[in-house]
């Protein structure tokens, strides 16, 4: 029987609560306009807090929650931009014409980090490069280690390609880097350019040869 009993009350429980529950919703959906406009708090304005209504639209119905946001002064002038004029923003609750040192990087008025770095201020990690804020190291190869043979690529310092790492460049011949650019057996570099043979020209062969397509050869009688 105590079992019977306990089974009803708490079905009677989970009704009361149902009907409490939808109550609540139905209060949330028809609120009063009214009751959603800011107001300040009636704390003297020490803690100066405000709520803002918004409307989200759940399955059909229009539901009003409050959001507790942060106002300058109970009389603020402004929340957002749009509560301002065209040329001046909202900044710390004050509508303001964009200037340099009001705390707020104006891009639209072309503020940048090398404008204006105390508004465009750098995030760990970051430099200004060429007015822009990247993430990286480096905006030129003339501030990375030189003496590494490193280059600034993606903003990020490298080693970069250097006569001796074996490779030879588009920026490197067997002139300027014989180390990189070896002429291989058969061959011979020319004014830069290597070349099959055995000669460049008449005087790097035997006196009694001449050089001909950069080879050594025996002049003909013809000739």
């Amino acid at each position: 029987m105590q079992k019977k009993e306990f089974i009803l009350l708490a079905a009677v429980l989970i009704i009361v609560f149902g009907i409490v529950y939808a109550a609540y919703d139905i209060y949330k959906a028809f609120k009063p306009d009214s009751m959603c406009k800011s107001e300040c708090s009636s704390d003297g304005c020490d803690n100066r807090t405000a709520f803002n209504c918004t409307i989200d639209k759940i399955n059909g119905c229009y539901y009003k929650h409050y959001i507790e946001i942060k106002i300058g002064l109970c009389d603020a002038q402004c929340r957002v931009n749009d509560d301002c004029n065209e040329t001046s923003k909202c900044v710390s609750n004050e509508c303001r014409e964009p200037k340099c040192g009001d705390a707020d990087c104006d891009k639209e008025s072309g503020e940048t980090c090398s404008s204006c770095p105390e508004d465009c201020v750098l995030d760990a990690g970051t430099i200004c490069c060429y007015s822009k804020i990247v993430e990286g190291e480096c905006c030129s190869d003339s501030e990375c280690d030189e003496t590494k043979y490193e280059i600034c690529e993606d903003y990020k310092c490298a080693v970069g390609p250097y006569c001796g790492d074996g490779t030879c460049d588009s920026d490197e011949n067997c002139d300027t880097c014989k180390k990189d650019c070896r002429p291989g057996e058969g061959q011979i570099c020319c004014t830069g350019v290597i070349k099959t043979g055995d000669c460049c020209r008449d005087g790097q062969c035997e006196e009694w040869q001449d050089c001909k397509q950069n080879k050594c050869v025996v002049p003909t009688s013809e000739e």
